[in-house]
């Protein structure tokens, strides 16, 4: 009746083929335009860790424009060792907005450090730490 059956199932489907090639062609225009960038020529993972901070402080740098993240941030100004300060002189949405431009400042220093790494020491030296 209901006997179990030990059959092989295929891991691979009949467009994994298809699909691996995509990807495999979507990684080569990705690596073809990094070297005529000049990123891949000499110290990838220097680029390639640059880079990553550029979009995180990016993301974080977007986030402080809004409310809610004026909110969320409460604690963490109030409660910092280093920039406790920025309520009383500033009040709550004006030290988000100057966290913010401080973000921004890092990812301009460190985008523009792919020319020369001065702006990019800058923008590394200028990161707060975390509390």
């Amino acid at each position: 009746m209901n006997r179990p059956v030990n059959k092989t199932v295929p891991v691979n489907g009949a467009d994994s083929a298809a699909r691996h090639s995509g990807i495999r062609l979507l990684i080569n225009l990705l690596a073809n335009v990094l070297t005529k960038l000049g990123q891949l020529r000499q110290e990838a993972d220097y680029h390639l860790l640059r880079w990553s901070m550029v979009i995180i402080f990016f993301f974080f740098a977007y986030q402080k424009r809004f409310a809610y993240e004026v909110d969320r941030l409460i604690p963490f100004i109030s409660n910092g060792p280093l920039i406790f300060w920025l309520y009383p002189l500033f009040g709550m949405r004006g030290a988000t907005l100057l966290l913010g431009v401080s973000e921004w400042t890092l990812v301009r220093c460190c985008s523009s450090g792919s020319g020369t790494r001065h702006w990019a020491l800058l923008g590394r030296w200028a990161q707060p730490l975390p509390s």
